[in-house]
């Protein structure tokens, strides 16, 4: 089947009957169309041969059948079911040999069409398919518009920022998201028409993370954030369904009569999801299970298969499937990427060449430029020594594909030397002493363990059950007890402490509070609210809460000051890292310092919370962890088969 043609059966077999001829030739053909499309086709046509045996004529010319022969039931039957193992094993066997095809085959020639450092925010054919216009925030500036030509190493910025690409028109009129919020998906922000020369953008609808236009080039289908929640319209105005949870990745069918996206159960756990498609009656379907990871989303021309990205939450253990609308999935290996395709099977792909890293800058005792403290690619600064010459920090690591994260926690000295590997765990804070380790740990449930950081063994310490998240943990100045920040799966966030020699955790203040930082007495505790409202409560859980006074809505609690007297707090700034002093007397807010890295490009965000930076309590040491991204643009001559 490779590499000849079989020798014709009726040439093999002169007596065989034309019909069953037709029917064996059909199962070798080379082409996948050209075969059965299900052995329930098959089993008809034999039937069909078995029922009319005495009417069928034989292929050889002028040989007549005999009147007088008429094959029995029982004969004809076993040929019959040698007819249907035979096409069996023409099925499997072609099923093995086009596998191993496809696995000697090359890969599609990929090259690169953008050279230049940051990221992208989304890339698109125009109508003629040799146009592409993408987005991306080169450089450390805002997303950008350019035009490019296939086989062209040049682009052409079209003066639209903040922006992003989010859909091209069959007429060549663009959809474009203004502002382009979102760092970590396609753009998020004000949907506006343009055309595709350029020009000035009109805007059309506020608070959408997703579009698609219909083949006709008339309506668009959108995701639209409207009072928190997501909800797709199609067109704008009509709502096909909304969900409690987000949305993303929207398109429609090259039909127009359906559109496919992505449901994710939380906007925290936004990379886990599944696939469905919705109809203009607002008929929703599930496709897929819930994967680890889902993105992207490519119709094949046909529409009888939406193609994803899927697998862990390892952009590195994601692979291309194909599902059917009936909820077929099959792996895709020769697809190069789903960020768009043209007719003639050029594809764009923007992120399976990307580079994410997570890392950690810090100024240590004694030096006044920072210093780069990251170990793997994905490291989180957790806790830093109160003389700031250690960092304790975390890895992701572990089997991604298994769709769990698995974290590592290390020690190590702020001046440079290699880390020491301390064990399994998410590292949260160091004791006072710098002999112990506070890590989470999810298995066999959920519970805090101790790692010593010296010479003794690890220490597990009774958990709350195994529904409790634990948000953040740290030392009482004696060692000797661990304040807790957790929450209960469908409770509202709880505070405790617990005494590091066993026993459970005790409930600290009343529900809705977290609380995060100690006074270096020990007496007092400082946490917030839901609201963000930053309270003070006496450290054995009597008296009155008060209102830090200077504390401002979204503010995140970061260190005590040494002395006592005043709070280091993070403000709601995205970029620099922006760190307030808030004296604790009088109230007086004053800006302290100012975080950011010294090479924006690629830059996506700090980490979030109060893990995002830490800061020793004279102040004269800290350590930041923020994300990077570099991409390209790649492009791949796949074919116009690409999707068989």
């Amino acid at each position: 089947i490779v590499a000849d043609e079989p020798e014709p059966l009726s040439a093999a077999a002169p007596k065989i009957p034309a019909n069953l001829v037709w029917i064996v030739e059909r199962c070798l053909a080379k082409d996948p169309e050209e075969r059965y499309g299900s052995t329930k086709d098959l089993a008809r046509d034999l039937a069909a041969l078995r029922d009319h045996a005495s009417e069928i004529s034989v292929s050889a010319v002028g040989q007549p059948a005999p009147r007088r022969f008429r094959p029995s039931r029982a004969l004809f039957a076993g040929a019959v079911s040698a007819g249907v193992v035979l096409a069996a094993l023409t099925f499997f066997a072609g099923q093995r040999l086009q596998a191993r095809r496809d696995s000697e085959k090359p890969p599609p020639t990929t090259r690169n069409l953008t050279f230049r450092r940051g990221f992208l925010t989304g890339a698109r054919f125009a109508p003629d398919g040799q146009t592409i216009v993408y987005s991306a925030a080169w450089d450390g500036k805002p997303s950008e518009i350019f035009t490019t030509r296939v086989g062209s190493s040049e682009a052409r910025p079209l003066g639209i920022f903040p922006a992003g690409i989010l859909a091209i028109s069959s007429a060549g009129e663009m959809a474009i998201s203004l502002g382009c919020e979102n760092r970590w998906d396609p753009c998020f922000g004000t949907l506006a028409r343009v055309p595709l020369a350029g020009g000035t953008p009109r805007e059309v609808l506020e608070s959408v993370s997703s579009a698609d236009w219909s083949p006709d080039g008339k309506d668009l289908a959108v995701i639209h954030v409207v009072d928190g929640k997501d909800r797709i319209e199609y067109p704008i105005g009509k709502v096909l369904y909304q969900a409690d949870g987000l949305l993303t990745h929207v398109r429609v069918s090259p039909k127009g009569d359906l559109v496919a996206f992505f449901e994710h159960p939380s906007a925290v756990s936004y990379d886990r999801g599944t696939l469905c498609v919705v109809n203009r009656s607002g008929q929703k379907k599930t496709l897929t299970r819930e994967w680890p990871s889902i993105q992207k989303t490519l119709w094949s021309p046909t529409g009888d298969e939406v193609f994803i990205e899927g697998g862990s939450r390892d952009w590195r253990d994601r692979d291309i499937y194909g599902v059917s609308l009936s909820g077929r999935i099959r792996a895709a290996p020769r697809i190069a990427g789903l960020d768009d395709v043209s007719r003639d099977g050029l594809m764009l792909d923007f992120q399976r060449f990307s580079n994410y890293r997570r890392d950690i800058l810090a100024l240590i005792p004694g030096s006044s430029k920072e210093r780069n403290l990251s170990w793997l690619g994905d490291t989180t600064a957790a806790d830093l020594s109160r003389d700031g010459r250690h960092l304790l920090f975390y890895e992701i690591s572990g089997e991604p594909s298994k769709g769990a994260e698995t974290f590592v926690t290390y020690l190590r000295k702020t001046d440079g030397a290699d880390p020491k590997l301390l064990g399994e765990g998410k590292a949260l804070a160091l004791s006072p002493d710098e002999k112990w380790a506070l890590v989470f740990r999810s298995s066999p449930e959920p519970h805090l363990a101790l790692l010593p950081t010296g010479v003794g063994e690890a220490r597990d310490l009774p958990g709350g059950g195994a529904s409790v998240q634990y948000h953040w943990a740290s030392f009482f100045p004696d060692g000797r007890r661990i304040l807790i920040a957790s929450q209960e799966k469908g409770k509202p966030p709880r505070s405790y402490i617990q005494d590091t020699t066993g026993g459970p955790p005790r409930p600290f203040a009343e529900e809705g509070m977290r609380a995060t930082l100690i006074s270096p007495d020990g007496r007092e505790i400082a946490g917030s609210t839901l609201e963000g409202l930053q309270l003070i409560y006496k450290a054995d859980g009597e008296g009155r809460a008060r209102a830090i006074p200077g504390a401002e809505p979204g503010d995140f609690l970061v260190q005590w000051s040494a002395d006592g007297k005043s709070i280091v707090v993070r403000g709601t700034e995205e970029r620099p890292l922006t760190l307030y002093r808030i004296d604790l007397a009088s109230g007086r807010r004053e800006r302290w310092k100012e975080l950011a890295p010294p090479d924006l490009a690629g830059f996506l965000e700090y980490q979030t919370g109060s893990t995002a930076v830490r800061v020793t309590p004279d102040g004269q040491a800290y350590a930041y962890t923020f994300f990077t991204k570099q991409d390209r643009l790649t492009l791949a001559d796949v074919g116009r088969d690409w999707w068989k």
